[in-house]
């Protein structure tokens, strides 16, 4: 799998929540400070751990499914591209 990685200037409770709101269906799993979000299928989708932003901030780090290996797996990607829609507005600039 390719992912993608973002800097989010928001804490990871608020991306939580926004990717909740968003992303109904999704399955999601927490374990040693990392949110781990998978498919219903059992595809992982994308993580959300805290993260250091340059400014020295503390921020979320978002990593998501942005390319797929076979065609049965469109599905995840586009899931996963929800997971990205619903937090990038507060991409860190």
């Amino acid at each position: 799998m390719i992912y993608s990685s973002v800097l989010l200037d928001i804490d990871i409770e608020e991306a939580k929540e926004l990717v909740r709101k968003r992303n109904r269906g999704l399955s999601r799993r927490e374990t040693d400070g990392e949110v781990v979000y998978m498919s219903q299928a059992g595809h992982r989708l994308g993580t959300l751990t805290e993260a250091t932003l340059p400014n020295g901030r503390v921020g979320t780090r978002l990593r998501y499914r942005s390319s797929i290996i076979s065609p049965t797996e469109a599905n995840a990607k586009r899931q996963a591209r929800g997971i990205y829609d619903a937090v990038s507005s507060s991409k860190y600039r």
